[in-house]
């Protein structure tokens, strides 16, 4: 199973962000990676549980940060819970993309699968989902990416 850990730095000033600990499978389904997201200094930051099926679709995501949590799948476009710290403030989501993207390097790969890219791959454009740290929020609940053409 391979595994390892991304050095995680702001893209603007490149301030280190802490690590990600990671270990990805291919299984009978898919694939699967988790991790666990450090600070500089050590402490827990949060997590990525992200499994993608033989298709690339990702069937079922888990994120943790700052207490928040989504889940997600690819149903009808992608679905989403994000629940905050107290659990009182659920909301869900849903829209017509292809999947989800953040600050993991998990989502790179898993779109990667999704497309089949190769070097001489076309251009291709998705609709994406993006989580932002460290609250989880999708950016109004709109994909990120121009209109999909696959």
């Amino acid at each position: 199973m391979p595994r390892g850990r991304y050095s995680l730095h702001d893209p603007h000033d490149h301030t280190p962000l802490g690590e990600e600990h990671f270990h990805c499978a291919p299984g009978p389904s898919g694939w699967r990676y988790v991790s666990q997201i450090t600070t500089p200094t050590g402490d827990h930051r949060g997590s990525v549980d992200l499994a993608v099926d033989e298709l690339g679709r990702p069937i079922r995501l888990e994120l943790h940060a700052a207490s928040w949590q989504v889940r997600g799948a690819a149903l009808d476009g992608v679905t989403w819970v994000r629940t905050d710290p107290t659990g009182t403030h659920a909301t869900e989501g849903n829209v017509r993309a292809h999947a989800f993207t953040g600050t993991s390097p998990a989502f790179l790969v898993a779109l990667t699968r999704l497309l089949r890219l190769t070097p001489d791959s076309p251009e291709t454009r998705v609709r994406l989902v993006a989580f932002t740290d460290p609250v989880l929020a999708p950016p109004h609940g709109r994909p990120v990416l121009g209109p999909a053409e696959k």
